[in-house]
């Protein structure tokens, strides 16, 4: 929480000169993406929902997401249920490069793009993994991302999940798994 918000008193158009407004304004024009989302959010975070916006990932509140929906059913149901990772793992992997020196001028950068670039519309993605289109899910997630960026978020996770999954398959229980549809392409 602490390393994703901005202190409840500040919002992150204040940190912005002149020439950041134009762009924030241009970015979220052009993403779509609700202002109200971002604007106590820590500027890395703005930055990587930015980019994320331009390839077809639609930002929704974390209650929504699939993992955490399967997370209430699985408590509703009495089952137990873990992670694959830590948070703080996942926060570490999120954060990337990201420094209170350098937050700010990633965030430039992100706007700079969202507010240029050509979009992934959402409705593709959407589609290629609702109709099982490989090949669509593998061109607008891992085949989108940089060498560094698919090794960090796909590759190296999904090698560290495989003796965990083994494990798993050894027990005589049942398990259920969820993953983002960019781990399930590729080798």
């Amino acid at each position: 929480g602490e390393n994703m918000l901005l202190p409840i008193s500040t919002s992150l158009p204040s940190y912005f000169d002149s020439e950041m407004r134009g762009e924030w304004n241009a970015a979220i024009i052009h993403t779509q993406v609700k202002p109200e989302l971002l604007v106590h959010l820590r500027p890395w975070w703005a930055a990587k929902i930015l980019m994320g916006a331009m390839g077809g990932h639609v930002t929704i509140f974390a209650d929504q997401g699939v993992d955490n929906k399967v997370a209430a059913i699985a408590r509703d149901r009495g089952a137990r249920f873990g992670a694959l990772e830590t948070d703080e793992f996942q926060l570490h992997l999120l954060m990337g490069d990201a420094t209170p020196r350098n937050e700010l001028a990633l965030l430039r950068t992100a706007m700079k793009k969202a507010s240029t670039m050509s979009m992934v519309p959402f409705q593709k993605l959407l589609t290629a993994w609702e109709t099982g289109d490989v090949a669509g899910i593998r061109a607008l997630g891992p085949d989108s991302m940089s060498p560094a960026e698919r090794k960090a978020m796909l590759d190296d996770r999904n090698s560290a999940w495989v003796p965990q999954i083994e494990k798993m398959v050894g027990e005589k229980r049942t398990f259920f798994i969820t993953v983002g549809a960019a781990h399930l392409v590729g080798p």
